[in-house]
């Protein structure tokens, strides 16, 4: 983690995929006339404010079960020569992807080789990976440096808001004001799992592929939530947070961990269901390394 650059990965935008259509069309053909005109005019308003809302949310359902297939799709031949090359490259250091969004990731030919089966997954590809859904998505994003940050040890008392204060400060938007933030997290430098806020519905959500729990986790989080609200002038209160625990699908080894996180993070942040295995675990890394390959810097 030396050298890195201690910007957190976030992209956002205007979460709206659609627009209502506003064209100005009759219901029934007919002309209202005398003192019903207005009325008639305020119910085929609403009509065609029900008609655009339905027809958005059906285009909507489309193009998430078109995108989540998506998730399935083999690697064409020429994607699965361009991931064996990059596995097979010599040099360590050599750059086998674009540099990539605000914090210039780079990813060298080390860094593809942990997406090797039976390989633990580093930060770079995970940070680099996540990024690539935080720009499909526009959903909030932080590196897998926040937590480091954010306490040590896993302890308690090494709790240091101070270190990512300045961090949410400078994003130029109000995270509170945001629908999900995406949190990876590195347990003990040996299992990365991934917390989950969900903030209209005040829920930390705890991903870990071996089912374990970690409350100091969730609960630092909770507490950071509640020192950025606290700094917004917001009455304190950890209690209204609800906690949840999710360890399905789980790993069947001691090395899927990292790939876990990615497929967790990438399904949530679509609004796919999370139906992949750990059998699924080749197939996927290899689809997380022609994404990063084919990245646009």
């Amino acid at each position: 983690m030396d050298g890195v650059d201690d910007d957190v990965v976030n992209l956002i935008d205007d979460d709206d995929l659609f627009t209502p259509s506003t064209e100005n069309t009759s219901v029934d053909g007919r002309a209202s006339k005398g003192g019903d005109e207005e009325g008639n005019e305020e119910r085929d308003a609403s009509r065609l404010d029900l008609s655009a809302a339905l027809r958005a949310l059906y285009i909507r359902h489309v193009v998430l079960r078109y995108e989540c297939e998506t998730l399935r799709k083999p690697l064409t031949l020429e994607q699965n020569s361009r991931v064996e090359a990059a596995l097979e490259v010599n040099d360590d250091d050599e750059l086998v992807a674009r540099t990539f969004g605000k914090s210039h990731l780079r990813i060298t030919g080390k860094d593809a080789k942990t997406t090797n089966p039976k390989t633990w997954l580093n930060d770079e590809i995970i940070n680099f990976y996540l990024a690539l859904v935080a720009e499909r998505t526009k959903k909030v994003f932080f590196s897998t440096y926040f937590i480091a940050k954010l306490y040590k040890d896993n302890k308690d008392e090494y709790y240091m808001y101070e270190n990512v204060k300045r961090w949410t400060d400078k994003l130029g938007y109000d995270i509170l004001e945001r629908d999900k933030i995406f949190i990876p997290v590195n347990q003990n430098r040996d299992h990365w799992v991934l917390v989950i806020v969900d903030l209209p519905n005040t829920t930390v959500s705890y991903y870990d592929s071996l089912g374990e729990k970690d409350e100091t986790c969730t609960g630092n989080v909770v507490r950071w939530l509640e020192d950025v609200s606290e700094g917004r002038g917001n009455k304190r209160d950890e209690g209204r947070w609800r906690k949840e625990y999710v360890s399905e699908p789980r790993q069947d080894n001691c090395y899927d961990c990292g790939v876990f996180v990615c497929e967790y993070a990438e399904r949530v942040a679509m609004g796919c269901e999370i139906d992949f295995k750990g059998s699924d675990m080749e197939y996927i890394r290899r689809r997380i390394l022609i994404d990063v390959l084919e990245a646009k810097s």
